[in-house]
C-alpha cells in the first residue's frame, strides 16, 4: 500500500521515573502539544540540559530513532539524545507511552485518506523505497 505521509500520535503518556542524579541533554522544543514535520525539520531548537534529581518523575511521550526519544521536563518537550530509558542504573521506566501511526495513502485510482495502522488494519511488510 502506497503512502506519501506519515504521523505519530502519542494517546498516552508514559512515565519515567528518576533513581538517580542524571543530566538530560538534546534539544528543547519548548511547551508544545503538537509538532509538524515541517517544524521538526527547520531544526530551529536549543540545545538543552535538564539535570533531574531521584524522586523526580518525566513524562516519556514517544520513542524515536537510533536511541533518542521525546520527554516532558518542566512543561517542556525535550528531543533526548540518548533517551533517558537507555539508562537503566539511573532511571526506571514506569509505563510506557502508547502511540498510533497513522499513514496517508493514495491508491491508483486516485482516492486518498488516513489510515490508522494496527495489527488488524495493515500488514507491516518490508519498505520499499
Amino acid at each position: 500500500m502506497p503512502f506519501d505521509d506519515t504521523r505519530f500520535r502519542t494517546v498516552q503518556v508514559g512515565e519515567i521515573c528518576v533513581l538517580s542524579f542524571t543530566r538530560v541533554t538534546g534539544f528543547n522544543l519548548g511547551a508544545i502539544g503538537r509538532l509538524s514535520r515541517d517544524e521538526y525539520y527547520k531544526g530551529k531548537f536549543s540545545p538543552a540540559l535538564f539535570e533531574l534529581q531521584p524522586g523526580a518523575t518525566v513524562e516519556y511521550l514517544q520513542y524515536r530513532a537510533e536511541g533518542t526519544c521525546f520527554i516532558r521536563v518542566a512543561g517542556n518537550v525535550v528531543e533526548a539524545e540518548p533517551c533517558p530509558t537507555n539508562n537503566k542504573s539511573k532511571i526506571r521506566l514506569e509505563t510506557e507511552p502508547k502511540t498510533e501511526w497513522w499513514i496517508h495513502i493514495v491508491l491508483l485510482d486516485g482516492s486518498k485518506g488516513w489510515v490508522l495502522v494496527t495489527e488488524s488494519t495493515v500488514k507491516v511488510v518490508k519498505r520499499q523505497y
